[in-house]
């Protein structure tokens, strides 16, 4: 100590050399911190990122499983609907067109189904997709005789006693074969004698009800599997979109003043 008191230049050197030491020191220790606390800051601000666009994500997924899955299921149906048409309008060549862009149609959506959907859904579409191909082929290929049988049956009850005894004579042969000794050329008359009616009718109605299973039997279970398959898919569609969970709206925030 007396050698500083004997020299005060020096110890005044010393005390602004230590001053300037611990400022430096203080520096680079606040400097440190606010680097460590600069980066929590900005691994917070990446984890938030990262949330938003996950739930993000998760929402814009979510609307296009919902649209692509109601727009399947209504496609579906829209092919089932011209099937229906021609057992009850009958085929007179106007249908090919409408079954064909229908069934396009189908089978576009199921395509971006499988893009979005998860497997339990996409393996119910496929299921859909052959049932619907099912009913299809049966409605091309036995629809004009199903609309002349359904014409038939609606004559069973006409007013005019004529009408629906030629009615019921077809329907006999058709079911029955007709009275004993009534050979194949005999029922073709019987049937074709149905006004609107005609020969070519029924010939290819008279066709199917010797070849079962007959055509109302394979439109019946048609229409009853596309129907069921339908149920699964929306089932199944449900189950993705968690139509079951009941969606409570969240709180607004309460911003600090």
């Amino acid at each position: 100590m007396k050698y500083f008191e004997d020299n005060p230049e020096i110890f005044a050197a010393l005390v602004a050399a230590i001053a300037v030491a611990g400022g430096l020191l203080g520096s680079v220790i606040g400097a440190r911190i606010q680097a460590n606390g600069g980066r929590d800051q900005a691994a917070a601000a990446r984890e938030a990122a990262r949330i938003a666009a996950e739930a993000q994500r998760v929402a814009a997924l979510w609307a296009a499983r919902q649209l692509q899955i109601a727009q399947f299921v209504q496609s579906a149906r829209d092919v089932v609907d011209v099937c229906n048409r021609y057992y009850e309008e009958g085929d007179d060549g106007s249908l090919i067109l409408p079954l064909r862009d229908a069934t396009q149609a189908m089978r576009l959506k199921a395509h971006e189904v499988e893009l979005v959907a998860p497997q339990e859904f996409v393996e119910a579409a496929r299921q859909v997709l052959l049932s619907v191909d099912r009913y299809s082929s049966e409605a091309s290929e036995h629809g004009q005789t199903g609309h002349t049988h359904l014409l038939i049956t609606r004559l069973l009850a006409s007013e005019d006693e004529d009408v629906a005894r030629t009615a019921r004579l077809a329907e006999h042969a058709l079911l029955h074969g007709g009275p004993e000794g009534m050979g194949h050329e005999v029922r073709l008359r019987a049937v074709a004698a149905v006004p609107g009616v005609s020969e070519g009718q029924a010939r290819a109605l008279l066709h199917d009800a010797e070849h079962p299973p007959r055509w109302n039997a394979r439109l019946n279970s048609g229409r009853n599997d596309v129907e069921e398959k339908l149920r699964e898919a929306v089932r199944a569609g449900r189950a993705v979109l968690q139509s079951e969970v009941d969606v409570v709206p969240s709180p607004p925030s309460r911003h600090r003043r």
